[in-house]
């Protein structure tokens, strides 16, 4: 959906370029600028499919507008300037991306097992809850133990450690 509403944008912008024989001198190159710019953060697409759909709106545009007579300056400085745009809106477009993908968030309902606290995932397979958060987010664990069960295995005599076991990396354990 995205490449076709953001083709359907540049034509229509390239066909009033050549409807009003403006071309390349047209004041409708702000709409493309921020086309460029808006798609790049708009939609919730690969990198690789963003710089196809940027590639084919701007190839697409100076391939209509190369029917029209104008000066080889002004052609080369719209393209330049449209160049450097779409490099932008590709940089862009690839760091939200990179930002987007790196945020995982569990939501909704997760079936959890009332005994052994497994959670079950869309497939039906059961996974110990911490490998099913490890899986589906960014999230590490340390395990440690609550005040009641220090209590209830070592008695009462026996408190948290206040400085938690730490493992080879330096993370607590």
């Amino acid at each position: 959906m995205a490449w076709l509403s953001t083709l359907m944008a540049a034509l229509s912008i390239s066909a009033i370029c050549l409807i009003t024989k403006e071309g390349f001198a047209s004041d409708y190159y702000v709409a493309y600028y921020l086309i460029i710019l808006i798609v790049s953060g708009s939609y919730y697409i690969t990198p690789k499919l963003y710089t196809l759909i940027v590639i084919s709106v701007f190839a697409q545009h100076f391939f209509l507008l190369s029917f029209l007579p104008c000066k080889q300056s002004l052609m080369l400085f719209q393209f330049v300037t449209l160049a450097l745009f779409a490099i932008a809106g590709i940089f862009i477009h690839k760091l939200i991306y990179s930002q987007q993908t790196q945020i995982k968030i569990l939501e909704g309902y997760l079936p959890i097992c009332s005994k052994c606290k497994k959670i079950r995932d869309n497939k039906g397979a059961w996974h110990q809850i911490e490998m099913y958060v490890r899986q589906h987010s960014k999230a590490e664990f340390t395990h440690t133990l609550c005040t009641e069960c220090v209590k209830e295995i070592y008695g009462t005599d026996h408190d948290e450690p206040d400085n938690p076991v730490k493992d080879s990396k330096g993370s607590p354990t």
